[in-house]
């Protein structure tokens, strides 16, 4: 996925018929991805200009040397990632020396923004972080988001970062919270566990719908 880790292993394998010396190992990286690093388990690896070169060392016959490479790909669609490999020896069979694959990169889910309203019928939202009770939060239906049956309830998570897992109850009946005819859903988050901090001017909501997409809310608060 796009925005994700993505590693590579590359195995270095001498299969004789003598120590190969100065062995190097070059992997050219797609076009489409971010270089992270790139880790062998012996001699050292570098980047320049999305190539990355290591330098191994020798190889006795039957030994392995892997490199892993991780990248991070930055859009859809289909990379390819080669690599080559060399020794100072002469090789008899050099079509074993390159190897390379394609990889599907696919579009990080969408983020579905949603409306919600922090305390229900509170202007401002005011909101005392030491309180042991809970703060209700409002996920509002509009006509082309249907909250009670778009809202994975047990997904929900809401505080200062929206990570915060703090879900205490959701009702179980769903209500018109602000009057335009459309039902709501209201959930209950445990104040302490929301994690607000004097200075925090909001507050965030974040979830899932029954079908994996991602949810995010936010409204002002006001700490007291």
């Amino acid at each position: 996925m796009a925005g994700q880790p993505l590693v590579y292993t590359l195995k270095v394998v001498n299969i004789g018929p003598a120590t190969s010396t100065a062995v190097i190992l070059i992997d050219t990286l797609p076009e489409d991805v971010d270089f992270v690093s790139a880790t062998p388990t012996q001699g050292s690896c570098n980047e320049v200009a999305g190539s990355v070169t290591c330098n191994l060392g020798n190889l006795a016959v039957g030994s392995v040397a892997t490199t892993t490479i991780v990248v991070i790909p930055t859009a859809a669609g289909t990379i390819i990632n080669a690599a080559n490999v060399a020794g100072l020896e002469f090789d008899p069979d050099v079509t074993n020396n390159s190897a390379s694959i394609t990889t599907s990169v696919t579009a990080p889910a969408d983020l579905l923004p949603v409306a919600i309203d922090i305390k229900p019928g509170s202007d401002p939202n005011s909101v005392n972080p030491k309180s042991r009770g809970t703060i209700p939060v409002a996920i509002l239906s509009t006509p082309d988001f249907d909250a009670p049956s778009e809202v994975d309830k047990a997904s929900l998570t809401f505080g200062r970062t929206g990570d915060e897992d703090s879900l205490a109850r959701c009702t179980r009946s769903s209500e018109d919270v602000n009057g335009d005819g459309l039902l709501d859903i209201v959930c209950h988050f445990k104040t302490q566990d929301t994690g607000f901090q004097p200075g925090d001017t909001e507050g965030i909501l974040r979830g899932e719908t029954p079908d994996g997409v991602s949810i995010e809310g936010r409204d002002s608060i006001r700490l007291r």
